[in-house]
């Protein structure tokens, strides 16, 4: 079992801060010195109980594709729970392939709209692009392609647009070398 007293969580961030470099992105982004940020922050918490108990708990209320829980074998390391219906990369018989997640929708709307829409497309595409670019760095010249652009799929309550980019890897590219090539995308 486990549980999250009170007060369980301390941001790392706080409105001041997060309004301020929220400036200074948008700053960035005009002066095209970078095209997407994906903006986080680190939250800290209190768990009494263990990890894999809170790990189960959260696999039963968010059933997705993909996840992980991790504990690296260094002193005082941190867990790592992950929980994401988007396959970052999966690697088999030497071909990678990415499946990048851009566009949601509530799934009691139309798909249809989603795919056409044209702020969504155009997101989607940036990181199809970007994930094309990162895989080049890896992949056999000429392997890189997308198979699938604009697909439209039921995650849960939402649709959700995904796109797949896949390329043959080069000999001799290890795990490590595929994550510092994409990561983060």
């Amino acid at each position: 079992g486990w549980f999250i007293p009170e007060p369980w969580v301390t941001p790392s961030l706080y409105a001041a801060t997060g309004a301020s470099n929220a400036a200074e992105l948008q700053e960035a982004i005009a002066a095209g010195t970078t095209y997407q940020v994906n903006y986080t922050h680190r939250v800290t918490g209190r768990l009494v109980g263990g990890p894999a108990a809170l790990y189960a708990r959260l696999r039963e209320r968010q059933p997705v594709t993909f996840g992980a829980l991790a504990h690296l074998p260094r002193p005082a390391a941190p867990w790592t729970l992950s929980l994401s219906p988007e396959l970052f990369v999966d690697v088999s018989d030497g071909v990678v392939v990415a499946r990048p997640m851009k566009g949601t929708a509530p799934a009691d709307t139309d798909p249809v709209a989603l795919r056409e829409d044209p702020k969504n497309r155009a997101e989607n595409l940036m990181i199809v692009d970007l994930l094309r670019n990162d895989l080049s760095r890896v992949a056999v010249p000429g392997t890189v392609a997308v198979s699938r652009l604009f697909a439209v799929e039921r995650v849960g309550d939402l649709w959700q647009m995904t796109s797949t980019v896949s390329g043959r890897l080069a000999p001799g590219t290890t795990p490590s070398g595929l994550l510092a090539a994409t990561f983060p995308c």
